[in-house]
């Protein structure tokens, strides 16, 4: 059954659309990394989109171990800048960049900084694109990020992410929260890959549910599993709403 899911996703992330009847479709731009494109979180959010009857266009520029610095010299990502208006852009940098950005603010101003030229730029060519500022999750790898616990990394990607959306006017997309929540309630739910880094396509179900929420503001009504586990994928739909309270006005009704 996901075998077949995930085919159908391959032909629907070449088209980048996934048209709603009478309702104009929100243009997403989608930059960052591995983080977003291991199960394909961004056509997860396609196809929960389409679920809930709304029309989403993604142009998703992600590549493995991009921060927002290499973004701005990356040739294909500028051009989607250039060559497409968009109502969204949700931006991703590397998973310990914001943590490290809440750490030593000072010594790490090239992060935050990064984050504001690729605000501006697109800006330039989409001056009204509401602009979602992802907190990514902690993870076990490499001693906890380096952070040493689950609770010290989950502190600074919360707070780093929040200093840097202030910085840039950006909204917080709260993912790592999400993950957060999921590992202590449900621990039998697997949301990393055998690296204990990545999402795995449970994380990634997470992480476009979370997204989805952030975006329009509302829950998401018809069960759209992915290919999924259909008890698994309430429960992170469930997670995903605890989130409502904390967001910011919808961009779209």
């Amino acid at each position: 059954m996901r075998i077949r899911w995930l085919i159908g996703c391959v032909l629907l992330s070449c088209l980048y659309s996934l048209a709603a009847p009478n309702e104009p479709p929100l243009r997403i731009l989608w930059v960052g990394n591995s983080f977003t494109y291991f199960d394909s979180a961004h056509v997860k959010l396609q196809a929960i989109a389409k679920g809930e009857g709304r029309a989403v266009q993604i142009n998703a520029q992600l590549q493995g171990g991009y921060s927002f610095q290499r973004h701005l010299y990356r040739d294909k990502t500028m051009s989607a800048i250039m060559y497409y208006v968009y109502d969204i852009a949700i931006l991703q940098d590397l998973s310990r960049h914001l943590a490290l950005y809440a750490q030593a603010p000072e010594r790490c101003a090239l992060i935050s900084k990064d984050a504001q030229e690729l605000t501006d730029r697109i800006h330039i060519y989409s001056p009204n694109a509401q602009i979602w500022l992802e907190q990514t999750w902690a993870f076990e790898d490499g001693n906890f990020g380096g952070f040493g616990s689950w609770e010290t990394f989950d502190k600074l990607l919360q707070e780093g992410t929040a200093m840097v959306a202030r910085n840039i006017g950006a909204k917080v997309d709260p993912i790592g929260e999400a993950f957060k929540v999921c590992r202590e309630t449900h621990p039998e739910i697997e949301l990393y890959t055998p690296d204990r880094k990545h999402p795995s396509a449970y994380g990634a179900y997470l992480k476009a549910c979370v997204t989805y929420i952030a975006i329009f503001g509302q829950p998401i009504v018809n069960a759209t599993d992915c290919g999924l586990d259909s008890t698994k994928c309430a429960i992170l739909r469930g997670i995903a709403v605890t989130n409502l309270a904390n967001l910011a006005k919808p961009a779209k009704q």
